[in-house]
C-alpha cells in the first residue's frame, strides 16, 4: 500500500540542524512517511548522522555525493536507479520538502494529508512560523486563508493574502502527479538560481493544479539564518531573478482572472521589497568591500522594473536608498568616499564638499542625470527642461557663451601657474567656474589647482563631474588619471 507522504530534503554541512529537522518526522502523529535525504557532499557530520537515523528507522533513506553541487554522471545515475522505485504513485500519494533545518508540526502529516484527501487537492498549503536562529526571537508568521481554490477561480483579496506561503516548495503537500509534472511546466533553464522553488510552484498552480486549498494552521516552522546560502549570494542576477518571478506572478493575476490594478499594486510592492531585501544584505554583508556594496545597490537602478517601483513608491525608495548609500560610506574617511563618487548613487546622496551655492548643485545633480550608467535618468523629474542623455545639451545650458574675456582669463592662469602665483590663478578660476564651469578647460584647471594646494578631495569630486560629461577627451582623462594617482 502506498505511503501518504514522501518527504525530500537536501542537506549539506547541516549537524548542527538535522537532528531536529528528522526528529519532527518521526514524531508525526501519523507516521505513514518516508523520506529521501540528497547528503551534497558534506565535509561535516551530516552525512554520518544521515546514516545513523536511516539504520534505526527504515522510513529514512540517504544518499551520498561526494562533492556539493558537483555530481558525477554516475551519481546522478545511481541517485535516478533508486528514485526510480520510490518517486511515483505506487509508493507515495504526496510529496513534501523539508529543508536540512527546518522541522514540522506533529501534525503535519495528519492534517495536511486529511485535508488533502477530503478535496482531492492537488496542492495543499499550510502556514509556517518564522524564528531567528540566532537568538530564537520570534520573525514572521505566515498563514494562508482557509480557502478551496477550483479550476481557478479565486477572490483577488484571498490570492494576495495566499501568496505570500505559495511562494517557497517547503509548507505544502503536493499530489505525486503534479509533483511529477513540474518539472515539465517549469524546466531548469538557469535563469532562476534563487526563487526557482517560488517560479515553479506558480507553473505548478497555473498548469498542474485543478485543486488548491489552503490551510490556516501554522505547522511548520522556518529558521532565518543570516549565513545561509539564500543570504550569502549576492550576485547581480538575482535583480534579474526578482523580474523573472514578478512576470511568473503577473502569468499567475492573468490565469486567474484577478489581474486587477490591486493584484498589480501588490505584485510591484512584493518585487520592491525583494529589491530592498538584497540591498539590505549586501549593506549588511561582511566579506564585501564599499565599492562593490555600492556598485551592487547602483545595479538595481539598471533593473527597468525598479526603476518603475521607485516611481510608484517614490518617497519609499529613496528614503530607502539614502539610507543604504549612507549606511555604507558611514566608516569612511572623506578621501575614501569620494572616490566613490564615481557612482552616480553617491552623488545623489552625498553632498560634494564643493558644493556652496545653488549652480554648484545643479551641476553636481546633472552628473547624476548624464550619467551612462544611470540608464533610466533617475531624479530627471527634476529638471523636465533638459534632455538628460545628452551631455552636450546640458553643458550648453549651463556654459555662458565663450567670450575673449574667458579666453583672456584662461591665459592668464596658466601665467599665473607658470609663475607660482597660486592665489592670482585661483581668482582667475573662480571667475571661469561663475561662468562657463562646464567647459573642458576650467574643469582641467580646476583639477590640476586643486592637486597644487593639496585639496585632494575636491580634486576627485571635479574628476567626477568631469568623467561624465567630458567622456572620451584625452586630456581630461589623463587629468583624472593624475587626479587619482595623487589621490592615491
Amino acid at each position: 500500500m502506498a505511503k501518504k507522504v514522501l518527504f525530500f530534503m537536501r542537506a549539506y554541512n547541516s549537524e548542527q540542524y538535522i537532528r531536529q529537522a528528522l526528529d519532527s518526522l518521526i514524531s508525526q502523529t501519523d507516521t505513514d512517511w518516508a523520506i529521501w535525504i540528497d547528503d551534497n557532499g558534506s565535509t561535516d557530520r551530516t552525512g554520518e548522522i544521515c546514516d545513523k537515523y536511516a539504520t534505526k528507522d527504515k522510513r529514512i533513506f540517504c544518499y551520498h555525493y561526494k562533492r556539493n553541487n558537483n555530481y558525477t554522471e554516475e551519481e546522478i545515475e545511481g541517485a535516478q536507479a533508486l528514485l526510480k522505485n520510490i518517486l511515483s504513485k505506487s509508493y507515495a500519494e504526496y510529496v513534501a520538502i523539508l529543508d536540512s533545518d527546518d522541522c514540522y508540526h506533529t501534525d503535519f502529516v495528519k492534517v495536511m494529508y486529511s485535508t488533502a484527501k477530503q478535496h482531492e487537492a492537488d496542492i495543499v498549503v499550510g502556514g509556517t512560523i518564522m524564528f531567528v536562529d540566532e537568538d530564537q526571537t520570534l520573525g514572521r508568521i505566515r498563514i494562508p486563508p482557509d480557502i478551496i481554490i477550483r479550476n481557478h477561480e479565486v477572490k483577488e483579496e484571498d490570492f494576495i493574502k495566499l501568496y505570500g506561503s505559495l511562494r517557497p516548495f517547503w509548507g505544502k503537500l503536493y499530489a505525486m502527479d503534479s509533483w511529477l509534472e513540474k518539472d515539465k511546466v517549469a524546466p531548469y533553464t538557469g535563469e532562476i538560481d534563487n526563487g526557482f522553488d517560488t517560479y515553479q510552484v506558480l507553473k505548478m498552480l497555473n498548469y498542474c493544479a485543478r485543486i488548491v486549498v489552503g490551510v490556516a494552521q501554522p505547522l511548520h516552522y522556518y529558521r532565518i539564518r543570516k549565513c545561509s546560502e539564500y543570504n550569502s549570494i549576492l550576485d547581480p542576477k538575482r535583480y534579474q531573478e526578482g523580474t523573472l518571478l514578478y512576470d511568473v506572478g503577473v502569468e499567475t493575476a492573468k490565469i486567474h482572472n484577478i489581474y486587477t490594478a490591486s493584484v498589480q499594486g501588490f505584485l510591484h510592492a512584493v518585487y520592491f521589497n525583494h529589491v530592498k531585501d538584497l540591498i539590505t544584505s549586501a549593506v549588511e554583508s561582511q566579506g564585501m568591500t564599499a565599492a562593490e556594496k555600492i556598485e551592487f545597490i547602483a545595479r538595481s537602478l539598471a533593473e527597468k522594473l525598479f526603476f518603475q517601483c521607485t516611481t510608484i513608491f517614490q518617497t519609499d525608495a529613496t528614503d530607502f536608498l539614502r539610507q543604504a548609500v549612507q549606511k555604507v560610506l558611514e566608516s569612511l574617511d572623506v578621501l575614501e568616499r569620494c572616490k566613490l563618487k564615481r557612482y552616480y548613487l553617491v552623488r545623489i546622496f552625498d553632498k560634494p564638499q564643493t558644493t556652496n551655492n545653488d549652480a554648484n548643485d545643479k551641476i553636481w545633480l546633472f552628473s547624476v542625470l548624464c550619467d551612462p550608467n544611470n540608464l533610466y535618468h533617475w531624479g530627471s523629474d527634476k529638471f523636465p527642461d533638459i534632455n538628460s542623455s545628452q551631455t552636450e545639451a546640458v553643458i550648453k545650458a549651463i556654459n555662458e557663451p565663450l567670450t575673449n574675456e574667458h579666453i583672456s582669463a584662461k591665459q592668464e592662469l596658466l601665467q599665473a601657474v607658470a609663475d607660482g602665483n597660486i592665489e592670482f590663478a585661483l581668482e582667475k578660476l573662480n571667475y571661469l567656474k561663475s561662468s562657463i564651469p562646464l567647459d573642458r578647460d576650467t574643469l582641467c584647471f580646476e583639477m590640476h589647482l586643486n592637486l597644487i594646494v593639496n585639496d585632494f578631495v575636491r580634486a576627485v569630486e571635479t574628476a567626477e563631474i568631469a568623467r561624465v560629461f567630458w567622456s572620451g577627451d584625452k586630456d581630461i582623462e589623463d587629468m583624472i588619471q593624475t587626479v587619482y594617482k595623487k589621490a592615491n
